[in-house]
């Protein structure tokens, strides 16, 4: 009864002291625009401003401020997914399914239905963290290595049965994600790992540039390929947003109940934004009764996950201000800056300094309320991108995607990396093989990693998973939920979208190109005619064969546990996918959730495709001879031309992307944000 009278106490306190609103104003509208800015984000504003907070606001103040900053990065973060095809890891459904969506013009409203269900998402979260942070100890001391491990193994195994009529790819594509992540130095030796003795791989391959790869740049290229605007068709207006809003609100309930998911699973230490992604969107899914649009651009799967993810924050405060393990970066951050402050996470945190918990619900709850606001007055304006010619986002997109690559460690190795998984992921795009599975599973090899050894040998080897009652338990559920969606999901095959084979057409409906050209085989037949499709699979089997496993013979004790046992896996669904190409039974057009090609996948698509690789590359090396800064700049000026049907006395319209990259680049991230950018290694080679 104390701390809930101490807890009214703090409330009013706050409600009424002028500065938390002016510091909850100045979070909101600094989160805001630099939100919409692809490849900067509020952690990178965050991670700038911590020192100014730390020397210049009291302990309560501060902290509230940093919350409010980092509890709205999810919402502004669906804005470039839907509208620009731009994913993060916490936005992979919310780009999967509102891309979509936004490809058909409906991108204002799906941005509408997000902000009201993130509205809703975060008042819950804050809510809960408030009613939970005095009671979760127990739990999360009962949640240990085994629990963690079966967590991620289920999220993997979760997110492949998503792939629908691809599963079997969904699970090569999940276990070779789980190889890729052993390369570099374990947490448990200091034995590099399939490094060739490159200092850079020591600590693995950075996340951003892999996700960027595999997911944003074969969007760009794709849209860039189709010389049209993301959107041809639908109502762009405030209006719209507003309808959005309204069909977020009538489904209170379903945001409600995805807030309780997200926040439930946020006070799980070890289970990041991509995992709550795909898990909250998967319980959604099992849910619905009709389940025939997911996968093909869903308002509805957009709201699951997004309900969710803005709820999360609220749990993954849990355990990093009840035990200062933090359940996100965002979380990090604010550990940093609870530290500074010469605060320790524990107790003290519902006692002594129970005002700045309470400042923290206050700042995650209002706060996504006032950004919901924001957002519906910016979108409608904002998402009349979607009318323009692809090629002019993508003349200022293209340059981003590259500093953010690099911003991971300030390499040019980083942006070697992204352009490396960008023609994995742009192969597997073509080729109809799902990528969410290789993302999540990346995400989670390490968490994978960092647990199952430990678990293995603290219990009674394997049977640990079977004696543990939360392993056991989520085991059990894990795998009767996956059972359940892909029984779910079984004859809704036909109606997910196709991925390998589909292009807009000159009236704005989707054409589906060669999948009427092959009838589908009702019964298997010895198949010997080569399929370039093979080639994706036969390189990973050359990768895994020749480099990873004779390596892996070679490891001992954890450094070679998961890359020798994900090999033997991996092994098996290989020789599982030949004989089903040998084989097939059914059409190799794959129906799995994923955006296919919408520049087609024929000889003319392959013809588009090679000048976008000369593209990428010149400007590599444009930025070795003049620098990133001027490179961004002039880019659109050739790139947009090029691409467009502009003639020569319209050529002046590239000049507004040329300024506008110009104050993004001068203005914001040279003059405020302070970015390092890449050196201009070709003039330092020669010069």
């Amino acid at each position: 009864m104390e701390t809930l009278a101490q807890s009214g106490t703090y409330i009013g306190e706050f409600l009424t002291d002028p500065t938390f609103w002016l510091l909850l104003f100045a979070a909101v509208l600094l989160a805001g625009p630099v939100g919409m800015i692809p490849g900067v984000g509020t952690l990178t504003v965050v991670a700038i401003a911590l020192p100014f907070v730390v020397l210049n606001l009291e302990p309560a103040l501060g902290i509230v401020f940093i919350a409010g900053i980092l509890s709205l990065n999810n919402t502004m973060d669906a804005i470039p997914a839907v509208l620009l095809g731009y994913p993060t890891a916490a936005t992979q459904v919310t780009f999967l399914e509102g891309h979509q969506l936004a490809l058909r013009g409906e991108g204002a409203r799906t941005l509408g239905a997000v902000y009201a269900v993130s509205a809703i998402g975060g008042l819950v979260s804050a809510f809960m963290l408030a009613l939970v942070m005095p009671a979760i100890r127990p739990f999360i001391v009962n949640f240990s290595y085994a629990e963690i491990t079966v967590m991620a193994l289920f999220g993997i195994g979760m997110v492949s049965a998503l792939s629908r009529g691809a599963v079997l790819k969904g699970l090569i594509a999940a276990v070779f994600g789980l190889l890729v992540t052993t390369i570099g130095i374990t947490a448990f030796s200091t034995v590099p790992r399939f490094t060739f003795g490159e200092l850079y791989l020591n600590e693995g391959l950075p996340l951003i540039p892999v996700l960027l790869g595999i997911f944003a740049l074969p969007e760009v290229v794709d849209l860039s390929m189709t010389r049209r605007a993301v959107a041809e068709r639908g109502e762009v207006s405030v209006k719209e947003v507003v309808s959005g809003v309204r069909y977020g609100l009538r489904h209170w309930l379903v945001a409600v109940r995805q807030g309780l998911i997200g926040v439930t699973l946020g006070i799980i230490p070890g289970v990041g934004s991509g995992v709550i992604d795909w898990m909250s969107y998967a319980l959604g899914v099992s849910l619905s009764k009709d389940k025939s649009q997911f996968g093909k651009g869903s308002l509805d799967g957009v709201l699951f996950a997004e309900s969710a993810q803005n709820a999360q924050n609220a749990g993954q405060a849990v355990p990093t201000l009840a035990f200062g393990i933090p359940g996100s970066v965002a979380w990090a951050l604010i550990l940093a800056g609870l530290l500074s402050f010469g605060l320790a996470p524990g107790i003290s945190m519902l006692t002594a300094n129970l005002n700045i918990t309470i400042g923290i619900v206050l700042a995650i709850g209002i706060g996504n309320v006032l950004i919901s606001l924001l957002a519906v007055l910016l979108t409608g304006p904002i998402a009349k991108l979607t009318r323009i010619p692809y090629a002019y986002i993508a003349g200022l997109l293209l340059p981003l995607i590259f500093l953010s690559a690099y911003q991971a460690n300030f390499s040019m190795l980083d942006i070697v990396v992204m352009l490396c998984f960008g023609g994995l992921g742009m192969a597997m795009k073509w080729w109809g093989w799902p990528r969410p599975p290789f993302i999540l599973a990346y995400i989670l090899g390490p968490v994978v990693e960092r647990n199952a050894w430990p678990a293995l040998q603290i219990g009674d080897g394997p049977l640990v998973f079977l004696t543990r009652p939360f392993a056991l338990g989520i085991l059990v559920l894990g795998a009767l939920f996956i059972v359940f969606l892909t029984w779910a999901l079984r004859d809704r095959e036909s109606q997910v979208a196709q991925v390998t084979s589909v292009v807009m057409g000159s009236d704005g409906a989707n054409e589906q190109e060669n999948s009427s050209d092959r009838p589908p085989r009702t019964r298997r037949q010895l198949q010997l005619r080569w399929q370039w499709e093979n080639l994706l699979w036969l390189v990973m089997l050359g990768w895994v064969a020749i480099i990873v496993f004779p390596d892996t013979l070679g490891f001992e004790g954890p450094t070679r546990f998961l890359p020798f046992w994900a090999s033997l896996a991996f092994f098996g669904l290989i020789a599982a996918i030949a004989v089903q190409t040998l084989f097939p039974k059914v059409s190799t057009d794959a129906k799995i959730m994923d955006i296919g090609m919408r520049s087609g996948t024929g000889v003319s698509a392959v013809r588009q495709l090679l000048p976008q690789i000369g593209w990428l590359l010149g400007f590599v090396f444009a930025v070795g001879i003049i620098g990133f800064p001027w490179a961004a700049v002039l880019f659109p000026m050739a790139f947009i031309p090029f691409n467009t049907s502009l003639k020569l006395r319209q050529l002046g319209l590239a000049l507004i992307p040329c300024l506008l990259a110009a104050t993004v680049i001068f203005g914001i991230m040279d003059a405020v944000l302070h970015v390092l950018w890449p050196d201009p290694f070709l003039r330092n080679l020669f010069f």
